[in-house]
């Protein structure tokens, strides 16, 4: 599951988002060219080499009410900002859309260099 894997991903991908991870990785249970060994897990991380999967989130509408707009942005957290537990996404004291605010993020952001 993306919750285990994500979490477990080799140090060479430190700073990519779960965004690029799903995007441009699959998972293999054996090693192959340019594969990269999971932390824990007994699996392995093979870039794909074609283009990568369209990544998306559910779609939320922010202007219904003040959970929505929070869950929205959790959302956008998630999928683009590197993290390894959930307490990674939000910036201590700060709410999920005042952590992106902080953050200077207006567009979804990657991180990862490929």
């Amino acid at each position: 599951m993306v919750q285990d894997i994500y979490p477990d991903r080799p140090d060479e991908l430190e700073s990519c988002s779960l965004y690029e991870l799903l995007g441009w990785y699959e998972k293999e249970r054996s090693t192959g060219k340019e594969c990269m060994k999971l932390r824990t897990l007994g699996y392995w991380l093979c870039r794909r080499r074609e283009r990568p999967y369209i990544i998306t989130h559910q779609t939320v509408n922010t202007h219904q009410s003040d959970e929505t707009k929070e869950l929205y942005f959790y959302y956008l957290l998630k999928l683009f900002k590197p993290w390894h537990t959930e307490a990674d996404l939000c910036l201590s004291g700060m709410s999920y859309s005042e952590t992106d605010m902080d953050m200077g993020w207006v567009e979804p952001k990657t991180y990862c260099s490929m």
